[in-house]
């Protein structure tokens, strides 16, 4: 038997879908993975509550994503 915490936290469901138990007993969080303009991997959670909610909202936010709507965080500051 397993560790508890050896146990994979994040499931993958579907492309770029992730499912990960929430705080409370029960619950769970979404996150889309997807790589950004420099090609590195990130991941993004979702506000969905369900896996029909969460499959909406990635095809929602690859679409931004790709037609330029979304703008990828980055570690340039400004400075004065």
């Amino acid at each position: 038997m397993q560790s508890e915490r050896n146990t994979r936290r994040r499931k993958r469901f579907a492309d770029n879908l992730y499912e990960r138990p929430g705080r409370k007993r029960g619950e769970h969080r979404y996150e889309v993975g997807y790589a950004d303009v420099d090609g590195a991997w990130r991941m993004k959670t979702l506000r969905a509550r369900n896996r029909t909610e969460a499959r909406a909202e990635r095809d929602e936010f690859l679409g931004s994503l790709r037609r330029g709507e979304i703008v990828v965080p980055s570690k340039v500051t400004c400075s004065r």
